[in-house]
Order: C-alpha cells, then sequence, then structure tokens
C-alpha cells in the first residue's frame, strides 16, 4: 500500500470482506501526503453527480473554500493543476458505478492527473479499463485478493498483539487456513470468541468453521446475493469437487457451458481464482459455505452419491488429493483407503485438515491402515 502514492492510479479489488477498506483508511492514516475519501453510492454514476462528490471530497481535505461545480472533466483537471498540491484521491465501492458514465470519465482523467494527484480505487470487482493509454503509461498498481490475505505471521501478529488472543502458532495456522486467509474471516473469529476463555478461544480456533450463522449470513448477503440463480446453482453443486474445470464441471452436472460460466464468475471476483488456463479454485471460506448449503438441500442419499461421482471424476482427472477428500466425504470405506496408497506423504501434508472434521470412529476411514496412516501424517 506505500506504493499507492508512486502511481497515478492504484486498484484495490477483491471481494467482499477482504480488507479493501481497512487497507485503504491505514494506508490514508499514514500517508505522507492528504488523502481525500469517497465512498461511492450506486446513484453516483452520472458525470455530474460524480464530478460534485470527487470535487467537495478533495476540497475538504485540502481545506480550500468551495469553488464553482466542476461541469466535465476537464474543468476537473484544470482545478486540480491550478490547486498545485499533492493528493490521493480514494474512491471506494467503486465497482457500484464503474459501468456507468463515472467510469468514462475517470478513464479519460487518470493519464491527465497533474503531477502529485493520484486515485485509488477500491472495488469489489477490478474496473474495465479500456483506455490504452493507461495501459501504455505503465504507471497502474494492482492490488488483489492475494495480496490482501493474511499470512500465519501476519494473522498472529493480528490475533495477539492487536486483539489479545493467546493461541498457540499451530492454532493460528489451523485457523489462518480454515478461513483462507480471509479478513473477514478472522472479524467473524472475533466475535465468537471474545467473550471466551483463553481454552476455549483455542478450542474454537482448532475447530474454527465458516459455517457459523454470522458467516452465512455475510456470505449470503454480500458474496452470493449479488449473483443471478444461476451462478448460485452452479457453484453450489460444483463445490464439492475443490478444484474445477469445465470438463470436470460439464461431467459433473452432465450438460455444457461450464467454461463460460467459471469466466463469468471469475470476472465477478466472488472467491473464484483461476489457477492456469482451464483450472479454478473455490476459496476455501466459500466451498464451506457452499457444501454446507449444498447438504441441507438435497437428501443425504444423492449428497453421498454427488461426492463418490465427483471423487470418480477427479481421480481420473489426476486430482487425488481433492478425489480423496470427495471419497472421504461420500462416508464409502474401500475407496479412500485404494487413493491413500497412491498419495505419497508430502502430498498428504499438503492436504492437512482432510481429516479434520472426522472423528476417530468415522465409518468413513473404515479402519483402513493406508487411511489412517495419511490422516496421522496430515
Amino acid at each position: 500500500m506505500s506504493q499507492i502514492v508512486r502511481h497515478r492510479l492504484t486498484v484495490v479489488h477483491a471481494p467482499a470482506g477482504s480488507g479493501k477498506t481497512t487497507a485503504l483508511a491505514q494506508f490514508a492514516h499514514d500517508a505522507p501526503v492528504p488523502v481525500a475519501w469517497y465512498t461511492v453510492d450506486a446513484l453516483d454514476g452520472g458525470a455530474t453527480t460524480f464530478l460534485a462528490y470527487l470535487q467537495r471530497s478533495i476540497e475538504r481535505t485540502l481545506g480550500v473554500d468551495e469553488a464553482p461545480w466542476w461541469p466535465h472533466a476537464d474543468a476537473a483537471l484544470l482545478a486540480l493543476e491550478r490547486l498545485g498540491r499533492p493528493v490521493v484521491v480514494v474512491i471506494d465501492d467503486f465497482h457500484l458505478i464503474a459501468g456507468d458514465q463515472a467510469g468514462e470519465v475517470l478513464e479519460y482523467m487518470v493519464p491527465q492527473l497533474p503531477e502529485g494527484v493520484s486515485f485509488a480505487i477500491g472495488a469489489r470487482v477490478a474496473p474495465t479499463l479500456d483506455d490504452a493509454r493507461l495501459a501504455l503509461m505503465d504507471d497502474v498498481l494492482e492490488i488483489d485478493a492475494d495480496d490482501l490475505r493474511f499470512r500465519t505471521w501476519e494473522a498472529e501478529r493480528l490475533l495477539d498483539e492487536s486483539w489479545g488472543f493467546l493461541l498457540r502458532p499451530d492454532d493460528v495456522a489451523r485457523l489462518t487456513r480454515s478461513v483462507g486467509g480471509w479478513a473477514a474471516g478472522f472479524q467473524l473469529f472475533r466475535l465468537a470468541a471474545r467473550d471466551r476463555t483463553p481454552a476455549e478461544q483455542r478450542r474454537l480456533a482448532r475447530h474454527a468453521s465458516t459455517r457459523s450463522r454470522l458467516a452465512r449470513r455475510y456470505l449470503t448477503q454480500h458474496v452470493l446475493g449479488a449473483l443471478s440463480d444461476e451462478q448460485r446453482t452452479f457453484l453450489l453443486h460444483t463445490s464439492v469437487l475443490g478444484v474445477v474445470t469445465p470438463d470436470l464441471a460439464d461431467d459433473l452436472l452432465e450438460r455444457d457451458g461450464s467454461a463460460d460460466d467459471l469466466a463469468r464468475l471469475e470476472a465477478s471476483e466472488v472467491f473464484v481464482t483461476r489457477l492456469d488456463v482451464d483450472t479454478y479454485r473455490y476459496h476455501e471460506v466459500l466451498r464451506s459455505h457452499l457444501e454446507a448449503e449444498l447438504a441441507e438441500s438435497i437428501p443425504a442419499a444423492l449428497l453421498e452419491a454427488r461426492y463418490a461421482r465427483a471423487a470418480e471424476l477427479l481421480e481420473a482427472a489426476g486430482y487425488l488429493g481433492e478425489a480423496m477428500r470427495c471419497h472421504v466425504r461420500s462416508g464409502r470405506s474401500i475407496e479412500p483407503g485404494r487413493l491413500a496408497r497412491l498419495v505419497d506423504g508430502d502430498v498428504a501434508l499438503r492436504h492437512a485438515g482432510l481429516f479434520d472434521d472426522l472423528e476417530p470412529g468415522d465409518t468413513a476411514t473404515g479402519g483402513d491402515p493406508w487411511l489412517l496412516l495419511v490422516r496421522a501424517r496430515a
């Protein structure tokens, strides 16, 4: 974030709850230059309205007298030039108006901003900037969800120094893995653990779940709520795969068109990440939520069959770790052991946590020694 002042445009884009606003606010607090803040409303998409709020946020921050309204982008650029003062303008929630006239105004202004003036955009979806000048000027900083994701050492500092939780390093690591480094996931843990004893807090961290009432409400309202019914249905029924390709999704759903569905979901930035040309993964938080929703929406026998079918497809495609997970979820006792013999210790360790939700006597393990060995390694 410290690099923002060195770029004419910064785009901070990530799904809801990733910490975009918090990161920008921290930058504003520590910035070496004045920072104007404009939180966009869905009704601000018109050019005149956008420029009016942009102008007032800058004037308030710099403490200058209110000037006549900027009637168009050229007037705004001239006024900024005459001010002659450095300023970073944060425009938060820009995704609400990115496709309106405001987006065109931004594209026009950025390449011509006076020296020392920068825009920093916070959005759930990266705005489409078609102006070739933006691509050629090499003065755009992009910060995405992976940049905002908490690493384990960062989570330790947050939980210990900022919030005062006394957790062991392995508990923090498990919590971080459980929430996928998602900022809102740590906030939800904080709400659940703040009035508990240290022992209860550690237990909650070890068994942290994104399936709590608060987490599910947040994901339903702020992440899935922006999607169409068709997109939500697609996510729900492919969540069992873990790793998703167009072919795997088509075979599981017994229909075509998954390549387009996945591309649109990735563009919408709803915790769907492209790993390579045609391989995607759903964020652990989203997948956990979707799997819980699926378990509640279909009969147990159908759910078992869905996981078993996913396991067959994943094994055939070479995704052995995910196939083993699906076999365990299916509750069938033979196939997991066969897969476990195919997976070496390193891969097993990379899938640590795979069996965390299984009790020692769970029938899914079937007492299979190979599966129990992999479970012990994990």
